[in-house]
């Protein structure tokens, strides 16, 4: 509605500086905190798709010992092995070495470096070894491991 007030038309319809920049500030957090849930979200893809090689690596290295004969498994040697970092406080227990690296190309991660150990253990029958696969990563600052174990009867 337009008011003359001494001969200047009044019209109260528009939008102040004050009220433009109140809206400009809700929408610049309502998009800060779907870009952050995004990034989250990245992230947690990134670390499940490093979890699925990693059980992909530990698979064939066990279908490897299973696929060979009873008496050639053996503990792995150091062929090339993977310098991984200690981290976690306290350093994770199993970071002893891997002496077999497996270096997969992750989409756009490039080259990704996984350590892996295969280790045997006798049981209380001869004839049957317990094989365990560990497979370790590091993302971030943070450790991951995956393992497998499986025995193994001599046929």
């Amino acid at each position: 509605m337009k008011n003359r007030v001494l001969g200047v038309v009044n019209n109260s319809a528009g939008l102040s500086l004050v009220e433009v920049i109140i809206a400009l500030l809700i929408l610049l957090f309502t998009f800060t905190g779907l870009l952050l849930s995004a990034l989250l979200s990245i992230d947690q893809n990134v670390t499940n798709l490093l979890r699925e090689e990693a059980v992909s690596i530990a698979t064939i290295r066990m279908e490897e010992a299973m696929n060979m004969p009873f008496d050639s498994v053996a503990n792995d040697t150091a062929v090339d092995p993977v310098p991984l970092p200690f981290c976690g406080n306290p350093p994770v227990s199993d970071a002893g070495p891997y002496p077999v690296k497996v270096v997969r190309s992750i989409r756009n991660m490039g080259n990704y470096p996984f350590g892996t150990r295969m280790t045997l253990a006798a049981i209380s029958d001869p004839d049957t070894r317990m094989i365990t696969v560990l497979v370790r990563w590091e993302y971030k600052g943070e450790c991951y491991t995956h393992s497998i174990t499986s025995l193994r009867r001599r046929s």
